[in-house]
C-alpha cells in the first residue's frame, strides 16, 4: 500500500493528528508542478516523510472485536455496510472456502460479481469443479 494511504488503512484519519497529517500530504501533492513551480515548498519533504513514518509506526486506531472493526479514538464500531464474508459450501454442508467479499468470491469462481449476488439471493446449488455447491453469507 502506498504510504499516503496507510494512515487511512490504520484508521488514523479518525484522529486529529492523523487527519492533520493527511491534509498536509494533500497540500503538498501539487508542489513543484509547472503551474506553481515558482512558489516555495510549504513543508520540507524529508520532514513530512519523517512525520508520516512516526505516525505509521504507532499503533493502529482499529481494533478487531468479534470480527467487527472498533475505532478506538471514536469509541464506536466502523459501519461498513453489508460487507460480510461469503462461504462456498458443498451439498454436505462442508465449508470449502471463505471469501472476504463478493468480488473475491467472483474472481475465484470466474464469474461476475452480480452472478455471485444472484446465487446468494437464490440460495440454489450449482456445479463447481464437479461438486454441487452453494454460497452462504457468513
Amino acid at each position: 500500500m502506498k504510504n499516503y494511504l496507510k494512515p487511512k488503512g490504520q484508521g488514523l484519519h479518525y484522529t486529529d493528528e492523523g487527519l492533520k497529517l493527511i491534509e498536509l500530504i494533500i497540500s503538498q501533492m501539487n508542489n513543484r508542478r509547472l503551474s506553481n513551480s515558482g512558489l516555495p515548498m510549504v513543508k520540507d519533504r524529508a520532514c513530512l516523510y519523517l512525520e508520516v513514518q512516526r505516525l505509521l509506526m504507532g499503533p493502529s486506531n482499529y481494533e478487531n472485536r468479534n470480527g467487527r472493526i472498533w475505532i478506538i479514538s471514536q469509541n464506536k464500531f466502523l459501519i461498513e455496510g453489508i460487507r460480510k464474508e461469503v462461504q462456498l459450501i458443498d451439498d454436505q454442508g462442508n465449508i470449502l472456502k471463505t471469501f472476504k467479499s463478493l468480488t473475491d468470491c467472483a474472481k475465484f469462481l470466474g464469474v461476475a460479481k452480480s452472478t455471485v449476488s444472484d446465487r446468494l439471493k437464490n440460495n440454489h446449488y450449482f456445479k463447481f469443479e464437479n461438486k454441487l455447491v452453494k454460497l452462504f453469507r457468513a
